[in-house]
């Protein structure tokens, strides 16, 4: 998740600095791979509420708004899906949780 969130930065800079006004085609193609390789995934383990969410992000980076007004929602549709995704694998390996980690679960 960390790799998809720096290509997501990544290309959101690029887009950025082309102008406020200016949108690059290669950006929006780009974060809709990410998108749709989140939404496969989510799909194929069936995991309903973050596949529901890689839709919204798809539906959103689909939609004729520039995509610098997207930034925003994309960051924050992302950090969600990432926190989902961590607290998923956290319960099935609790070994991978930091002990102030620990403690703030089990308090």
């Amino acid at each position: 998740m960390l790799e998809t969130r720096r290509h997501l930065e990544l290309i959101l800079s690029t887009a950025g600095a082309a102008g406020a006004g200016a949108e690059s085609p290669a950006a929006r193609r780009g974060i809709l791979m990410l998108v749709a390789e989140l939404r496969r995934a989510a799909d194929a383990a069936h995991w309903e509420a973050e596949a529901a969410l890689a839709q919204e992000l798809q539906r959103l980076v689909e939609s004729p708004s520039k995509l610098v007004g997207l930034a925003r929602k994309l960051r924050t549709g992302f950090a969600g899906l990432e926190r989902r995704l961590w607290d998923r694998l956290t319960a099935l390996r609790p070994a991978l949780l930091s002990e102030g980690e620990w403690d703030r679960r089990v308090a």
